[in-house]
C-alpha cells in the first residue's frame, strides 16, 4: 500500500460490526471477556485481545498500525505525549550507569527530560551536531543509544540519518530518532536506517492541535544485545521486538502513559490528511522564508529550502525536495520580536507547531526558557530569534500579515538610514498630508475629505492603498478625516497616483487651513437648516490648504442642535433661519411658542411676535409649523474663536446672522487676514484674539459684514459680543 492510501486505510477495523468507514472510538476502561479462561489468555498474552485500555485499546491498536505502516516498521506504540514517547523508548532500552550521546540542538522539552535521566543515573553526552567526529569523541563502553531529530527544533539542523545509523550500527548503538517535524510525509528515519522513531502527534500527524500524545516505532532490525541492555534481557524471546515488548511488559504499562481512545481517533483523522497538509505547509513555508529573506525587514532567516542554508543540500537528499514547515528568523531584538508577535492577525501566538494554522512564537522565553544562555545560542536560539509553524492559509494573506507585523517596528536603522532620514524634508510632507510616525520612515497619510463626505469608489481606493501601502487598516479622525498609516516614505507618490485614480487627494496637516468639517444638514437631516455639505465645500475650495502662522478650523453644523460642535472650531457656521410670521395661515395652536427654547415668541391668540433680541434663529418654529405659517430665509449663525484640545473653549457670537453666501465669505475673508497679520508662528487662532484683543478684531469682521450685506440686513453693530465662555 503506498503512502497516501496507507495514511486514509491503514489499522482500519473491517468487522467492527457496523460498517464503519471511519475508525471507531472505543471509550471504555475495561473489556467484557467471554470467559474466564479467554480473559486469563489474554492477560498471559497467549491470545490476542483487549482487557484493559492502560495496556491496550481497539482504537488506539487502530492508530498504532496506521502509524507502523506509515513509518515503515514493525511495531508501534502510542503513549500520552511525545515527551513519554522519548521517555520510555530511552528509559525502556537504558538503566543506571548507561550514557546516551544527543545534540544540543533538540528541543528545549527533550533537553530538560535528560536532567530528569541523569537524576535515574542515566549519563547524557551532549555533541554540538551529530557528525561521526563528534560521535567518535564521546563514545565509550557506557554509551548504548544516540538520540537525534531529523530536524532539530529550532535550528532547524538535518540529521545524516544514513552516515549515524551506520556509524551507531558499526558500534552496536542504537539510533533513536525523533521525527516530529518531518512527519513520516516527509521523512521515515526507519527506511533511512534508524532503529527507533518517537514522534509527538499533537504535531504535523493530529495537524488540529486539539490533543496531546506520541507514539514510538520501532524498526524491527536492531538486535538488543542483552549483555548491552540487560533491561530487556526477559523479552529476548520477542525477537526483533524486544524493545516493544518490554515497554507493554514493564516500562509502559507500569507508568501508565498510555493515550486516551479519542486522542487516537483525532490522530487517525489527522493522519488521512497529513500530506495533503504537509505539501501545502512546505510550499507555504519556502514561500514565505524567501519572502522574509528578501524583505530587508529580518536577518538570518532559517529554513531549510533556501539555498544559502547550510543543511539545504542534505535536506534536498532526504526529504525528496520538500523542507518542513517550520522556519525562524531574528527580528533585531527581544522587543521587537514580541512587538512582532503581538502585531499579527492571521497567524497566532502558540506554544505549538505543526498546526494546520499558522503559529508563532518566542523560542527563548518558552520553549527553552530553562536552558541555559550558552546551551540555547549553541543551539541558535536568540533573545530576538521567532519561531513560525506554517500552516495551510493562503500565501498571500501569510505574507500580508507578516509585512504589516513587522513594519509596525521597522529595524533598528543603519548610520547611513539615519543620515538619509534627517534628510528627509518632514515639514514638506506634513504639508501634503504625510505626518511622521514613531517608527522610523513610516508615515501616516491623512486624506482630504470635505465635510466627511465620500463616494462608495473613493473608499475602494483608499481600501487597495491600505492593504498595499500600509497595513491593511485606516484611522477615522476626529474631524471626519481618514488617515493611512505604514506608508513608506518610499512609497508617497505611488500613494497618491493610485488615490488620484479613485478621486482622493491627500490632506494637509501643520500651520494651514484645514479640512472643511461638516454634517449632513439639510440634504439628509429633518434639522436641518442649511446644505451644510455645500456650505462646507464652499470654503474648502476657498480656504483649504492656505499657510498661516497656525492651524486654523472651520465646522459647519445645519442647525442649532450643533452636532458638529461648531463653537468649538476657529469659526464655526450654524445653519438657522430668519423667520416671518404669516397670519392668513395661522391657527394660534400655540406648537410655535412652545419649541421656541430663548422664548422668543408670543402667542395672545390673535397675533404672534417674535422678540427680535431673544430669537437665535434656530428656525425650530418654521419646521414643527403644521400649517406653514412661517416664511423663512436661509442664515449662518457664526461663532469665532473657538477651540478643541488641552483648552477646550466655545466660540463667540459678534454678529447678527449672515444672510448670504457672498457676506459669509467676506466675513469668514477679514477673519483669515487678521489671524494672518497678527498672530506669531505656531499661535492658534483664539491665543492670538486673547493677546492682540478681541477689540482689534471685532470691528475688523463688521466692517466686512456690513459692507457685504444684502439690504435690508441688520448693521453688525446691532449685536453685543457675547463674553468668552469655556467649553
Amino acid at each position: 500500500m503506498h503512502f497516501s492510501a496507507a495514511l486514509l486505510h491503514a489499522g482500519r477495523p473491517r468487522n467492527d460490526g457496523y460498517g464503519s468507514i471511519a475508525v471507531p472510538v472505543f471509550q471504555a476502561g475495561a473489556f467484557e471477556a467471554g470467559t474466564a479462561e479467554e480473559l486469563a489468555d489474554v492477560f498471559a498474552g497467549r491470545k490476542p485481545g483487549f482487557c484493559y485500555t492502560r495496556v491496550g485499546n481497539p482504537t488506539v491498536s487502530a492508530f498504532e498500525e496506521r502509524v507502523r505502516v506509515t513509518e515503515g516498521g514493525a511495531a508501534a506504540l502510542a503513549c500520552a505525549s511525545g515527551m513519554a514517547a522519548a521517555f520510555l523508548a530511552i528509559a525502556g532500552a537504558c538503566q543506571a550507569g548507561d550514557a546516551i550521546i544527543a545534540p544540543r540542538t533538540l528541543y528545549g522539552g527533550t533537553l530538560e527530560l535528560f536532567s530528569d535521566l541523569e537524576r535515574m543515573g542515566i549519563s547524557i553526552r551532549l555533541v554540538d551536531e551529530v557528525t561521526v567526529e563528534a560521535l567518535e569523541g564521546e563514545l565509550d563502553d557506557s554509551v548504548r543509544l544516540v538520540f537525534a531529530e531529523t530536524i532539530s527544533n529550532p535550528r532547524l539542523s538535518v540529521l545524516d540519518t544514513p552516515a549515524t545509523a551506520a556509524w551507531c550500527h558499526e558500534h552496536g548503538l542504537a539510533l533513536v530518532v525523533d521525527n516530529t517535524l518531518a512527519s513520516p510525509a516527509l521523512a521515515r528515519p526507519l527506511e533511512l536506517g534508524a532503529d527507533v522513531v518517537v514522534e509527538s502527534v499533537s504535531k504535523q500527524i493530529s495537524g488540529s492541535g486539539t490533543v496531546i500524545g506520541g507514539v514510538i516505532c520501532d524498526g524491527g532490525k536492531f538486535r538488543w544485545d542483552p549483555a548491552r541492555f540487560p533491561a530487556l534481557a526477559p523479552w529476548q524471546r520477542f525477537g526483533p521486538l524486544v524493545l516493544m515488548a518490554g515497554l507493554h511488559k514493564s516500562l509502559f504499562k507500569d507508568t501508565g502513559a498510555c493515550m486516551a481512545p479519542t486522542t487516537a481517533f483525532l490522530c487517525c483523522v489527522g493522519l488521512e490528511t497529513l500530506s495533503l497538509r504537509m505539501e501545502r505547509a512546505c510550499a507555504n513555508a519556502l514561500e514565505l522564508a524567501r519572502w522574509l529573506d528578501e524583505s530587508g525587514l529580518v536577518s538570518d532567516v532559517g529554513y531549510l529550502g533556501l539555498a544559502s542554508n547550510p543543511w539545504h543540500g542534505l535536506a534536498e537528499r532526504q526529504f525528496d525536495g520538500r523542507y518542513g514547515a517550520l522556519l525562524t528568523f531574528r527580528a533585531g531584538s527581544r522587543e521587537r520580536a514580541f512587538q512582532f508577535l503581538n502585531r499579527v492577525r492571521v497567524a497566532l501566538l502558540a506554544s505549538n507547531i505543526g498546526d494546520a494554522r499558522t503559529l508563532v512564537l518566542h523560542p527563548a522565553s518558552t520553549i527553552f526558557l530553562e536552558v541555559d544562555k550558552a546551551d540555547r545560542e549553541r543551539a541558535g536560539i536568540f533573545e530576538d530569534t521567532v519561531g513560525v509553524s506554517v500552516g495551510i492559509e493562503d500565501i498571500r494573506d501569510l505574507i500580508s500579515d507578516f509585512n504589516q507585523a513587522l513594519s509596525w517596528v521597522p529595524p533598528a536603522s543603519t548610520r547611513k538610514e539615519r543620515r538619509a532620514m534627517a534628510k528627509i524634508d518632514n515639514a514638506a510632507l506634513k504639508k501634503g498630508g504625510f505626518m511622521a510616525q514613531k517608527q522610523k520612515g513610516f508615515y501616516s497619510l491623512r486624506l482630504h475629505i470635505t465635510g466627511g463626505h465620500l463616494e462608495a469608489r473613493q473608499l475602494v481606493g483608499i481600501s487597495k492603498v491600505a492593504d498595499e501601502f500600509g497595513h491593511g487598516y485606516i484611522h477615522l479622525t476626529s474631524r471626519q478625516a481618514i488617515e493611512i498609516p505604514f506608508i513608506n516614505v518610499e512609497d508617497a507618490e505611488k500613494v497618491k497616483a493610485l488615490l488620484a485614480e479613485y478621486g482622493v487627494e491627500p490632506g494637509c496637516c501643520g500651520a494651514r487651513v484645514r479640512t472643511v468639517t461638516a454634517c449632513q444638514g439639510s440634504a439628509i437631516c429633518p434639522s436641518g437648516n442649511i446644505d451644510s455639505y455645500r456650505v462646507a465645500t464652499m470654503l474648502d475650495e476657498r480656504y483649504f490648504g492656505r499657510d498661516l502662522p497656525g492651524k486654523f478650523k472651520f465646522g459647519v453644523t445645519g442647525c442649532q442642535n450643533n452636532c458638529l460642535k461648531a463653537e468649538e472650531n476657529d469659526m464655526g457656521v450654524k445653519g438657522g433661519r430668519k423667520v416671518t410670521w404669516m397670519s392668513d395661515t395661522c391657527i394660534h395652536c400655540g406648537i410655535c411658542s412652545k419649541v421656541c427654547a430663548p422664548g422668543a415668541i408670543t402667542d395672545d391668540g390673535e397675533r404672534i411676535t417674535v422678540d427680535a433680541e431673544k430669537c437665535v434663529a434656530c428656525g425650530k418654529c418654521s419646521q414643527k409649523c403644521p400649517v406653514g405659517s412661517w416664511d423663512y430665509q436661509t442664515v449662518y449663525n457664526l461663532t469665532f474663536g473657538g477651540l478643541f484640545g488641552n483648552h477646550i473653549t466655545r466660540g463667540r457670537k459678534i454678529l447678527p446672522p449672515v444672510e448670504s453666501d457672498e457676506q459669509l465669505l467676506a466675513v469668514a475673508d477679514a477673519t483669515i487676514q487678521w489671524y494672518d497679520d497678527h498672530a506669531v508662528p505656531g499661535d492658534r487662532f483664539k491665543f492670538c484674539l486673547d493677546r492682540e484683543g478681541w477689540e482689534s478684531f471685532v470691528p475688523v469682521v463688521q466692517k466686512a459684514y456690513d459692507e457685504a450685506a444684502p439690504e435690508g440686513c441688520p448693521k453688525a453693530a446691532s449685536v453685543t459680543p457675547e463674553p468668552a465662555q469655556e467649553a
